[in-house]
């Protein structure tokens, strides 16, 4: 493996791409964004007997207009295996939508891959807006990688919310909830507690 790091997938609309897009299909076994501390990391793999000259990785803030980040030189991929490759991007758009894109030869392009990416200030966790109003949108910082549960209790010590998600960060609606303070419980995969905090309704 090579280190070169709510995940949508968006097709161009562009007609000069549909025939590159399929072409890039039969490439790729797979390609992802996912957030580690605050950077992005692209995983991606090109499928056996599949090769490539030189790969571009591509970022923007919209699913076409996209700026080249990163090159890897010469030839790509294996004849007789699978190449998995990694590409950490230690200065990602944050508090915003970011698209990332693969050129797997000349013009043979990736559909792109989106990651939203919240700067939490040094906080482990945040909601924003806060107070919530209508919807509780949750960020914290931590493995995007496996399932989490989070509980969600008033002040009387009633459950409100049980839901489990992937990522880093889950939304859910307030507008059935009173005014006031909430206690929740943020729980890992192992069912371990991750983090503990409070949101305030407002509505």
């Amino acid at each position: 493996m090579q280190l070169v790091f709510s995940y949508g997938l968006f097709f161009l609309s562009c007609l000069s791409f549909q025939s590159n897009l399929q072409a890039q299909s039969a490439i790729l076994g797979r390609f992802t964004a996912g957030a580690v501390q605050e950077k992005v990391l692209l995983d991606w793999q090109i499928q056996a007997g599949r090769t490539c000259d030189g790969i571009g990785i591509y970022r923007g803030t919209d699913s076409v207009d996209m700026s080249l980040i990163h090159y890897i030189p010469g030839v790509c991929g294996d004849l007789s295996r699978p190449v998995s490759y990694l590409y950490l991007d230690s200065f990602p758009h944050t508090n915003q939508v970011s698209y990332y894109r693969l050129e797997l030869g000349p013009r043979i392009f990736s559909a792109p891959v989106s990651l939203s990416l919240v700067d939490l200030q040094g906080q482990p966790w945040q909601f924003r807006p806060h107070p919530v109003a209508e919807t509780a949108r949750f960020y914290f910082a931590g493995s995007a990688e496996n399932e989490n549960r989070l509980l969600l209790y008033d002040m009387k010590g009633s459950k409100r919310l049980e839901i489990s998600f992937f990522g880093n960060e889950a939304s859910w609606s307030t507008l059935e909830f009173e005014n006031g303070l909430y206690v929740f419980i943020l729980y890992d995969h192992r069912n371990k507690p991750l983090q503990q905090g409070r949101m305030l309704v407002r509505h």
